[in-house]
Parts: structure tokens; C-alpha cells; sequence
């Protein structure tokens, strides 16, 4: 809780800036994860829907989501 008791909590987006800047991201994330000191931080991972703008970026190719390694 911060001092006006509002209890504070962080979400990251695993994946969200793909390969090409996927290091930058960590680094990014990181950074801000340390900042903020939350003791709740949630986590996700991007997805992508069949029918959404991002799948059709990885189907051709423009955007490449990052793997687990």
C-alpha cells in the first residue's frame, strides 16, 4: 500500500514488441518493474486472434512473436 492506502500492482505483457525489439523491451520492463516496487505484478502473454490485425502481421511476416528460448 502507498501512503494514502491504496494498494498498487503491476502488469507486464510478455511478447508485446515482438523479436526486433524484444531485448529493449526486457530492459524497458525491468526498469520500470524496479521503479515501481509493487508487490503484485501480474504477468501475460500476447496472443493473437484469427480474425485480428496482429495475426495477419505474423502471417506475413511483418511481425515475429518471440519463443520461449
Amino acid at each position: 500500500m502507498n501512503e494514502v492506502g491504496i494498494k498498487l500492482g503491476t502488469g507486464v505483457i510478455l511478447r508485446l514488441d515482438g523479436v526486433k525489439n524484444s531485448v529493449e523491451h526486457v530492459r524497458i520492463t525491468l526498469q520500470v518493474l524496479n521503479e515501481f516496487a509493487s508487490s503484485d505484478t501480474g504477468l501475460t502473454v500476447l496472443t493473437s486472434q484469427s480474425d485480428s490485425p496482429l495475426y495477419d502481421e505474423i502471417q506475413n511476416g511483418s511481425f515475429e512473436l518471440p519463443n520461449y528460448h
